[in-house]
């Protein structure tokens, strides 16, 4: 009798797809756990560069230049396109 005839080795394969499907699963929620954790509270500051406020510095290091109308900061744009924390608009 072989292993086919038997049945044993699809169920040996179902039972290691089925333990790798898990092992990726788990990876994935503690890397989510870890990325929300880590992102936790952090702002990335945005100043107007112009009065009109048409283009800003962001507390990463980068430039942005609004080419919609309005402002960004409130009307549109909750994160920073560059490092992805919460933007949050500095008064001058």
């Amino acid at each position: 009798m072989s292993l086919f005839e038997t049945g044993l080795l699809t169920t040996l394969t179902t039972m290691v797809i089925a333990g790798c499907l898990a092992m990726i699963y788990v990876f994935y929620k503690l890397a989510m756990i870890l990325r929300s954790s880590w992102k936790k509270n952090q702002e990335c500051q945005w100043k107007p560069i112009t009065d009109y406020c048409s283009e800003y510095d962001s507390g990463c290091g980068h430039s942005f230049a609004n080419m919609q109308d309005g402002n960004p900061v409130t009307d549109w744009a909750n994160y920073c396109p560059f490092c992805g924390n919460t933007i949050v608009e500095q008064k001058e």
